[in-house]
């Protein structure tokens, strides 16, 4: 199994919903991908999970890379405050607890008339995927039982090994 920078991730219900909806078009983050964007070519893509479903898919438009010791954090939190459905200063309070924080914004959302089962790890955060794995059924063959490395960032437990 090859895995690629689409990647599944993981949504709490509240803003799952708003996402759905199209309400919410940008996901902060205190880890983002680590994504280079190359003009013409096709944009990644992420799969919104919520515990054991995929809801549906989006193309990622850009990133927004924050640097937590920039003065203009605030700035940047705001104008992307009405995607996010974040207020600024709440958006900047949690983005100060990541190690490499973000926003990502996302468009041409296609919500799933039925979710999709993941059978594949369970993200913390996210986790790097081949797109056309989500949904599919591969019963126990997840990357771990197959003896594959899963390329899973940020996740809390990796971060206290360091």
């Amino acid at each position: 199994m090859s895995w690629t920078n689409d990647i599944v991730l993981a949504v709490k219900r509240e803003w799952l919903d708003l996402i759905l909806t199209g309400k919410k078009t940008a996901e902060l983050r205190r880890c983002v991908p680590d994504w280079e964007f190359i003009s013409g070519m096709p944009a990644y893509k992420i799969f919104f999970y919520h515990k054991g479903l995929i809801y549906g898919e989006a193309f990622v438009e850009r990133v927004a890379r924050v640097s937590i010791f920039s003065a203009d954090v605030m700035k940047v939190c705001g104008v992307y405050a009405s995607r996010t459905q974040v207020p600024a200063r709440q958006a900047h309070d949690y983005l100060l607890g990541g190690n490499s924080p973000g926003i990502i914004l996302f468009d041409r959302l296609k919500v799933y008339p039925t979710p999709r089962r993941w059978h594949g790890p369970r993200p913390q955060n996210f986790v790097y995927v081949k797109g056309a794995e989500v949904g599919e059924k591969y019963a126990d063959r997840t990357p771990r039982a197959m003896g594959e490395e899963v390329r899973q960032f940020c996740d809390p437990k990796e971060r206290r090994a360091r």
